[in-house]
């Protein structure tokens, strides 16, 4: 199975930060003129920015867990980000909804 990446926008919420860690920390060495202290700041400004992404993506995958684990009623977040994480998040909706309306033609 290939992929075609070029029709797919990228995702801003990665985006965004990613860009933002490395043009801070390239700022950084500028400003001081201290390539160590740059390489300092990408590393934390990295660290952080992975750790915000890990976050996120942590909160969509446990509301997922919970849906495939049988609770119908798991509320999904409300801003999930864009691209494929938005598309896992509008499969793992319809997953739940199909669950909830075979509940409810169980119950008639």
């Amino acid at each position: 199975m290939t992929a075609d990446f070029r029709n797919i926008a990228l995702p801003a919420w990665i985006l965004l930060p990613a860009s933002a860690a490395s043009i801070l920390s390239t700022l950084v060495a500028w400003g001081t003129g201290s390539l160590w202290l740059g390489l300092a700041t990408a590393f934390v400004a990295a660290i952080s920015v992975t750790w915000w992404c890990e976050r996120t993506l942590h909160d969509v995958i446990a509301a997922i867990a919970q849906i495939a684990g049988g609770d119908r009623y798991a509320a999904l977040p409300r801003r999930i980000g864009s691209g494929a994480l938005a598309a896992g998040g509008a499969a793992a909706e319809a997953m739940r909804q199909a669950l909830v309306d075979a509940d409810a033609l169980t119950v008639d």
